[in-house]
């Protein structure tokens, strides 16, 4: 560190001297500086030094570039639904709420906000400056100063149109939902803000981020924030939602509803949204209500006041997202009215196959959900009426390198733990599809040598006859379009063919 010395000392251009260099972004070179009492000259007002220092949080390097004369009052052309009264404003004002926001520093907020000047940005009417602070004062607490700022009558006369003072007022209630903050929320709702916060017309770059405050006090088990935003007509099914969650689909977003998610739940049923006023709004509640788990399930169940039906489309797709999600609890309830464990997904998957291959429950309890189902008097071996393939060759159907119809990170290791655990239950390995192709000859063509090696450890396994499998070995090695996978192909065929004579 000694070395570091040196440099500031003899000779460098002031502008990329070390200081500027190496001070500015290491605490521990700045102390050797500090000890020095070099002061060196700023390029410009220092700003860009001083900034890296309050995004990072560091406020003794942040006040360090203070006393040195470094300044945040320039605008980085950031811009804003407001007109702006006063375009000099000062850019430290964005800097407090970046750090409440954006940069997640509390602790820097305090100091940023000593060296704002609220009498001044209200005397000047700066309403740019006056936005940044009361992001702020929403985010992080400052009850106080935002309700110095609410009393100001001036900002609707700069607005570019009528309702931009209360969208502003909706960000903010955002910005306090974020962090949890019920008396800011209910101050910003008194004073005019939407408690579905922005509109998404009005700023159209936030739609990946605007996700809507009663999904944000969900996503938290803020139960009391819920109640206060329903109280104030928030929307729990606004139409905007697109490929968003709405508030009951955020309740079940997770397994495993915990005892506040299930109050949150029983507040939308007492208010009779759960759903929103879509045409098939109502008819997902069943399906979606899986998620939750049986108590969820059986809370939408008793207000909708549907008996379980086995025509209904509705419950027939609520009972393979209980298969997916390994949900025994709610298919017996459903095998109780009497649906059909046999029965096929529009894609061709069976119950069984959907429980065998899902992604969205534990790898252990796969093999408890398909024996469920077996012993609720499924046919491991039932053909699809449409396609004539069992489970077994529908999976193997399915190429794992372009992906499957479940969203799996790794579909070809699904694929192998779905086939094995179908052979393991009972599959039948020798039923042909309408092409009179087995199951193997289907991996086969589909160079997936780790497959084909399944099948083959199963027959091993089982001691099955040469006989019985020596016609399916051929039809697979004359479809591989794999060297390797041939090559296994025959090291299993050719000792059963021309078996070694004993000496």
């Amino acid at each position: 560190m000694d070395a570091i010395l040196f440099f500031p000392l003899h000779g460098l251009d002031n502008s990329r001297n070390s200081f500027l260099v190496a001070g500015s972004s290491s605490e521990e070179i700045l102390k050797i500086f500090l000890r020095t009492g070099l002061k060196p000259e700023f390029p410009g007002n220092g700003q860009e030094f001083l900034l890296r220092a309050v995004k990072r949080g560091n406020i003794e390097m942040a006040n360090y570039f203070w006393e040195l004369g470094a300044e945040l009052n320039k605008d980085w052309g950031l811009e804003t639904c407001f007109s702006d009264p006063m375009p000099d404003y000062d850019g430290i004002c964005c800097q407090f709420a970046d750090s409440l926001t954006e940069y997640q520093n509390p602790n820097m907020a305090p100091l940023l906000l000593e060296k704002i000047d609220v009498d001044k940005i209200i005397e000047r009417k700066d309403l740019r400056a006056m936005q940044f602070v009361m992001q702020g004062a929403a985010a992080g607490g400052y009850e106080d100063l935002l309700r110095r700022l609410l009393v100001v009558d001036w900002p609707e006369k700069y607005t570019t149109d009528s309702d931009a003072w209360l969208q502003h007022l909706s960000l903010c209630l955002s910005k306090a939902v974020d962090n949890g903050l019920i008396s800011i929320v209910q101050l910003l709702l008194e004073n005019g803000a939407n408690a579905d916060g922005v509109r998404l017309s009005f700023i159209e770059e936030m739609l990946p981020v605007n996700i809507f405050p009663i999904v944000r006090a969900i996503r938290q088990e803020n139960i009391e924030m819920v109640e206060l935003l329903l109280e104030n007509d928030a929307n729990p099914n606004p139409p905007e939602m697109l490929f968003l969650n709405n508030a009951f689909g955020e309740c079940t977003s997770k397994s495993g509803t915990s005892d506040t998610m299930l109050q949150i739940i029983q507040l939308l049923v007492d208010r009779d949204c759960l759903a929103g006023p879509r045409s098939n709004a109502q008819s997902v509640l069943t399906s979606q209500s899986v998620k939750g788990g049986e108590k969820v399930f059986d809370i939408v169940r008793c207000h909708i006041g549907a008996e379980l039906a086995p025509e209904n489309s509705d419950h027939q797709r609520a009972l393979f997202n209980a298969a997916r999600l390994g949900e025994k609890g709610i298919m017996k309830r459903f095998f109780d009215a009497r649906l059909d464990p046999n029965i096929v997904q529009h894609s061709g998957h069976s119950l069984l196959l959907i429980a065998a291959e899902s992604d969205q429950c534990p790898v252990e309890t796969l093999e408890s959900t398909v024996s469920f189902i077996l012993d609720h008097g499924a046919n491991i071996d039932a053909k699809n009426p449409e396609t004539g393939m069992t489970s077994l060759l529908t999976l193997c159907s399915l190429n794992s390198s372009t992906g499957f119809l479940c969203t799996w990170s790794d579909p070809a290791e699904a694929k192998k733990r779905a086939t094995k655990l179908l052979l393991k239950k009972g599959a039948d390995p020798f039923i042909v599809c309408s092409a009179n192709e087995f199951p193997l000859a289907k991996v086969a063509r589909q160079d997936e040598p780790d497959m084909v090696k399944i099948f083959l450890e199963h027959f091993k396994q089982e001691d099955t006859p040469f006989k019985k499998i020596k016609n399916m070995i051929e039809e697979a090695m004359s479809v591989s379009p794999n060297a390797e996978t041939r090559k296994n192909l025959c090291r299993f065929y050719w000792p059963r063919v021309y078996p070694t004579s004993p000496r």
